[in-house]
């Protein structure tokens, strides 16, 4: 297992409140970090993947200490940005071109890795590949073939495809997907921006959004545009009834700033946002500045408020909530994958917490905990990832807690 430490660090806030802070955790300092995305995972809770050393692609997880495993390869190494997902049963899908520009899907499940070529050749190579599993544990990825994107779906060894979208040769289309995924009633859904240029100068140029959904035939949805001008770091999502929803960075002549869905809710310079809704139905995104600097915003009781992570020079990023609407942001720069966690950053006031009864026991000192364990700080929030500090424990069956304190 390759050694690892870890970094803490406290970040800034543009909007104060007592409590409120970033710990900032280093997961790999080898990483290149390109394309870092967030899952969560049955059995290893978040994994993270990202570009490792030397262009493998690389999965990382914690349980206290990181551990790493680079997926192996039989043919040509990987270029442009994978995508990755989480199946029903834990199965580990990750969707990507390699240098002689095929497109390939990776899976793990308990019997290991198997590397299953994509019948579809010449895909955009540094377009985003998402991938998702539909409601029957198969596999689905979205991309760029020639002047179509398709919809590609694997069922035991065979791959169909859905033409979502194609476009006139002369207009030099470039299409990409920033998420796929599927609705409770089987209803798959996606985000797709459409780039082009046309003209003896190419002087006629701009980005069009779209939502898309396939169930028995292809819907595609305009949802805003923008001439001479570009749209940068699309995200998608759907909350809890199953709308999608969509960020951006916009720029224009006209305008820029930060999209959520057709409002601008920031007019800062915006390449790279992550959007999640909770629970409760309010948006989180978290945006990189045109400069490199880390920005995260939720709309509360209150209205928008906006933090500075106190990182820069960052590459990638991808936003999660953990069960009480509070961010984690994995996200890379020059010296590795890191993981932001927001402590307290959604207001207490706004959020669910898990009421701690008095310790059944005097505290006891441990240097681990258990898997089987549910861990609470001391205000009744649960950690995932317990640090150094004192806790309350609990058994998975048990109605007693315990008060630990964690030793390095």
């Amino acid at each position: 297992m390759k050694p690892t430490f870890v970094l803490l660090a406290v970040g800034c806030l543009l909007s104060a409140g007592l409590g409120q802070h970033w710990e900032i955790e280093q997961v790999d300092s080898a990483g290149w970090g390109a394309g870092v995305q967030m899952r969560r995972h049955p059995d290893l809770g978040w994994l993270l993947c990202y570009r490792g050393p030397g262009g493998v692609i690389r999965l990382a997880w914690s349980d206290l200490v990181w551990h790493y495993e680079d997926m192996p390869f039989r043919h040509s190494l990987p270029s442009g940005v994978q995508g990755l997902n989480i199946g029903h049963r834990g199965e580990v899908g990750i969707a990507y071109a390699d240098s002689f520009q095929w497109c390939w899907y990776a899976l793990k499940s308990a019997a290991g890795w198997e590397d299953v070529a994509v019948p579809y050749p010449n895909p955009f190579p540094w377009a985003p590949i998402p991938t998702a599993f539909d409601t029957a544990g198969a596999p689905m990825i979205a991309l760029q073939v020639g002047l179509s994107f398709i919809l590609a779906r694997r069922s035991d060894s065979l791959w169909t495809s859905d033409t979502l979208v194609s476009d006139d040769p002369m207009w030099n289309p470039s299409f990409s997907s920033s998420a796929i995924g599927m609705t409770a009633d089987g209803v798959v859904w996606g985000v797709l921006d459409w780039s082009y240029y046309f003209g003896p100068q190419r002087d006629v140029y701009g980005t069009n959004l779209y939502r898309f959904y396939v169930a028995d035939s292809v819907g595609l949805v305009y949802v805003t545009g923008v001439a001479n001008g570009s749209i940068a770091g699309v995200s998608g999502c759907i909350d809890s009834r199953d709308s999608v929803h969509t960020s951006c960075g916009l720029w224009s002549y006209s305008t820029i700033g930060l999209l959520l869905d057709q409002t601008l809710i920031d007019t800062a310079r915006v390449v790279l946002t992550s959007v999640r809704f909770d629970t409760l139905g309010r948006p989180h995104v978290a945006y990189v500045l045109e400069s490199g600097e880390l920005l995260y915003r939720y709309r509360g009781a209150l209205g928008w408020r906006t933090f500075d992570v106190g990182v820069s020079g960052v590459s990638f990023v991808d936003l999660k909530l953990d069960g009480w609407s509070q961010p984690l942001i994995a996200y890379s720069t020059a010296d590795g994958v890191f993981l932001a966690h927001g402590e307290d950053v959604v207001g207490a006031d706004e959020t669910e917490r898990q009421p701690v009864p008095a310790p059944a026991v005097c505290p006891s000192i441990a240097r681990h905990l258990p898997a089987s364990t549910v861990v609470f700080d001391a205000t009744g929030r649960r950690v995932q990832n317990p640090r150094p500090g004192v806790y309350f424990v609990r058994e998975a069956q048990a109605q007693g807690v315990t008060k630990v304190v964690l030793t390095r």
